[in-house]
Formats: C-alpha cells, structure tokens, sequence
C-alpha cells in the first residue's frame, strides 16, 4: 500500500508535475519560433478564411500565450468589403485567438476569434448595402469591435460618426 510517507513519492510527485508543467510550457511556446514577417500574406488569407475580412498586416507581429494563444497585430489596415484594394480603415490593435489543439505549425493555425481594438472604419453612403450584408451574413468565427469608430461618408464629407464600445458579430453557433 502507497503511503503520503513513503520515501521517494513527494520527489516522484514533483517530477511528474515538473515534466508536465514543461511540456506545456514548451508546447505553448511553440509559436514564439514562427517567422511571421515572411508569412504575412498567408495569415492576411486566413483571416479572410476565418472572417470574411480583408486586413493588410505591417511587420509588428508578436505572440502571447496569457491568458490564452493570441497573436497580436499593430496598426492593421482594413480592406474594402467587397474585396478591392481600397483602404477603408485601420485597426491600432488586432488580436487573433488561436486553438489550443492548432499551436504546432502555421500552416494549421486557424483563428477562432478576431478582436479589432481602436480601429476607425470609413464607410461610403453609396456601400451601406455591402456593410449591410455583410454584418447579416453569418459568419464562420467570432468578430469584436472593440473601442472604435465607424465614420459614414458621402463622397468625402462627414455624414456622421458612432462610436463603438464593444460590438460582436456573431460566429456559428
């Protein structure tokens, strides 16, 4: 019978924990070893596979395991809807959340959450519809607009502005 007091078990315990608190470790460092400067475009096309969006990155791409697997993105740009070239924001953060289970490689990360933190986003009278049906679309993943603004234009002027504390738009459920 095994007793708390026997000789040898309280070292066997800690290494047993120790050995699983570093493989955890060592898996959810994984990603900080990723070259996210020359993989650029292929995270752009998972976002737009994931969330319908079309951001351009800068190189400002870090990694952070707490509280949960994130990249974080700075000064992002965000693509027209419709998917032309034209700029119609800019998002100061983007974090992407990625699966616990997907940390292994790049090629199979696909993010399960996107949060665009002090973003501004022009919209055109003339592109209301596409916002529209873009926001009445159900998406694959979970969208956040978090502390932003969504400015709407006619032409070049101001119509009027509001201000975004916190917006979803919702995933499948």
């Amino acid at each position: 019978m095994i007793t708390i007091n026997q000789p040898g078990l309280k070292s066997f315990i800690a290494y047993v924990f120790s050995f699983i608190f570093l493989t955890l470790f060592i898996y959810l460092g994984i990603p900080f070893f990723f070259d996210y400067k020359t993989n650029k475009t292929e995270i752009e096309k998972k976002i737009f596979n994931n969330f319908d969006l079309h951001l351009k990155l800068n190189n400002k791409t870090s990694y952070s395991f707490f509280p949960s697997p994130r990249l974080n993105l700075k000064n992002a740009e965000i693509l027209d809807i419709s998917g032309g070239s034209k700029i119609v924001g800019t998002a100061e953060k983007v974090i992407l959340k990625i699966p616990f289970k997907k940390l292994i490689s790049l090629e199979e990360i696909n993010f399960e959450s996107i949060e665009l933190i002090n973003s501004i986003i022009n919209i055109e009278v003339s592109e209301i519809d596409i916002f529209k049906n873009y926001l009445s679309t159900t998406h694959k993943n979970l969208i956040e607009i978090k502390k932003s603004k969504i400015n709407f234009l006619d032409k070049t002027n101001l119509l009027f502005s509001a201000s975004i504390k916190k917006f979803k738009i919702a995933g499948d459920d």
